[in-house]
């Protein structure tokens, strides 16, 4: 059907027609996702699936791997409502007050608190579960640009964890005026100054970029 499949992202195929209108598809075990710059191409594709396989079209995404996809008004939002909610009766938190930042800011955490010993099951089930939320929930989507580009904002401090003195790297990227992709994580080795650690977040941030920007690349964006 003349798609070529992505070098960088191996679910992903695209088809560029003479025009250069472009058709995506994503594809996980037996469901497929596409889209399109041309009705035209995506009517054609759609016909021609239903004509060769025994398939379903459900419409418009809505739903899918566990993110709940809504479009309208030509934008697409993508939330987590029904994990959330399930995840605040498995913790019985249906009715808790809600804070932006529960914990105090200054907290300083160290692996031995001299408390208990917590349910390690328990513990490790309840972290996935909230680990899964940092696919729809970053606080900061508030930047707002003109141009469809791709922008990165990445900071470090240094040897604030008491335990093994390491340092803390985060970044951000955006497209547009939304985030795509971000992190905070500690860096995994002892930086020596600020400037150490500042060197190894921005090494961090430039792999990721590499990564995003073959991706876009090959769909063929303008990212710069």
């Amino acid at each position: 059907m003349g798609f070529q499949r992505s070098k960088n992202e191996p679910i992903v195929y695209m088809q560029v027609s003479k025009n250069l209108d472009i058709l995506l598809l994503c594809l996980y075990v037996d469901d497929i996702i596409f889209m399109g710059s041309s009705m035209a191409m995506v009517n054609k594709f759609r016909e021609s699936m239903m004509n060769t396989f025994d398939m379903t079209d459900l419409g418009l995404l809505q739903y899918f791997l566990g993110l709940e996809v809504t479009q309208k008004n030509g934008t697409i939002f993508v939330s987590q409502r029904k994990y959330v909610e399930d995840l605040d009766k498995k913790f019985g938190m249906s009715n808790c007050k809600h804070m932006t930042t529960p914990l105090n800011i200054n907290e300083k955490l160290q692996n031995n608190d001299s408390s208990g010993l917590a349910n390690e099951k328990k513990y490790r089930s309840d972290d996935g579960g909230i680990l899964c939320l940092t696919h729809t929930r970053l606080d900061l989507m508030f930047a707002v640009g003109p141009k469809f580009k791709i922008t990165s904002y990445i900071d470090s401090d240094w040897g604030v964890s008491i335990d093994d003195w390491r340092s803390t790297t985060s970044w951000v990227f955006n497209l547009g005026s939304r985030a795509i992709a971000w992190a905070l994580k500690k860096q995994e080795i002892t930086a020596l100054s600020s400037t150490e650690a500042e060197y190894i977040a921005a090494t961090t941030n430039e792999q990721v970029a590499d990564i995003l920007t073959k991706v876009l690349s090959a769909a063929k964006h303008e990212y710069f």
